[in-house]
């Protein structure tokens, strides 16, 4: 019975040094926001017309607007890096964002204004 508890008390002990702190969760997942983001801005947004321009919910936030770019910046290059900070964003944020209140898709108009994509406001 003795050796159970030292044990139990070694394990707890040892867990603890594995667990990660809530700000360091929250740095982790701003981190992988701001990867996503700086992704987000790679492709060009040069149109001709409004018809060349959409919106695409690629951030793992619904509290978050619609990315407006042109149809062709789904390269297969730029889709599988997005996949991949997704996922990570997923993981790392998905706690956290847990305890939002959730939101409703913002609607968005996508506009081809002085040749570049854009928001309508």
């Amino acid at each position: 019975m003795e050796t159970r508890i030292i044990l139990l008390a070694a394990l707890a002990a040892f867990s603890g040094l594995f667990s990660v702190p809530a700000a360091a969760d929250s740095a982790a997942c701003a981190g992988a926001v701001t990867q996503l983001e700086a992704h987000l801005r790679t492709p060009s947004l040069a149109c001709k017309s409004d018809k060349d321009c959409k919106g695409y919910y690629y951030r793992m936030n619904t509290c978050k607007p619609a990315v407006i770019l042109p149809y062709t910046h789904a390269t297969a290059d730029f889709m599988t890096k997005l996949e991949i900070i997704q996922r990570d964003v997923k993981i790392l944020c998905t706690d956290i964002w847990a305890n939002e209140n959730p939101c409703m898709l913002a609607p968005y108009k996508a506009v081809c204004v002085n040749s570049l994509c854009a928001q309508d406001k």
